[in-house]
């Protein structure tokens, strides 16, 4: 089910995206409304599930050295079975920070952040000996073209929405 995300909530979606740390005053004052309706308002998307979490943006390469790996990952079956032992032996992993189970040529695309090329060579190897994965295609990021800012919500949200 949809819940209805009128053109308040998206602004006050958007400030929270671009700053969480910003005051209730700041993000009512970007919607429109004062503070009262505004904190209102995000305890309601809070409740409703739409705000899950805030978290801050670690800019790793300031206080450590590590290394990211794309990798695409195909099991060597596709049931049922296979499918939930490898999403539970991933959830043990902390290195894998992002997962998604995708359609194509491999199951899942996934996302590693590791200290170096041995320390991922190493969790790679633990992975494929403790599920059912047929292979790992891993590729390192050179450098992060474009970081993820939050979602585009006034092209994903329309009006009537």
């Amino acid at each position: 089910m949809s819940i209805k995300i009128d053109n308040i909530n998206q602004s006050i979606l958007r400030s929270l995206q671009k700053d969480t740390r910003l005051s209730i005053a700041a993000i009512a004052d970007d919607a429109g409304i004062s503070t009262s309706p505004c904190q209102k308002r995000i305890k309601q998307l809070e409740s409703q599930g739409v705000i899950t979490n805030y978290s801050a943006n670690v800019e790793l390469s300031k206080i450590c050295t590590s290394v990211t790996f794309l990798a695409e990952i195909t099991l060597q079956e596709h049931d049922k079975d296979s499918f939930q032992q490898f999403e539970s032996v991933i959830m043990e992993e902390d290195t894998l920070v992002e997962c998604y189970q995708v359609s194509g040529p491999y199951d899942y695309s996934a996302r590693f952040v590791c200290k170096d090329i041995e320390d991922y060579k190493s969790i790679s190897d633990r992975l494929l000996s403790k599920s059912p994965i047929k292979s790992i295609q891993s590729h390192c990021v050179l450098s992060n073209v474009k970081r993820f800012t939050g979602y585009p919500l006034k092209y994903l949200l329309t009006d009537d929405e």
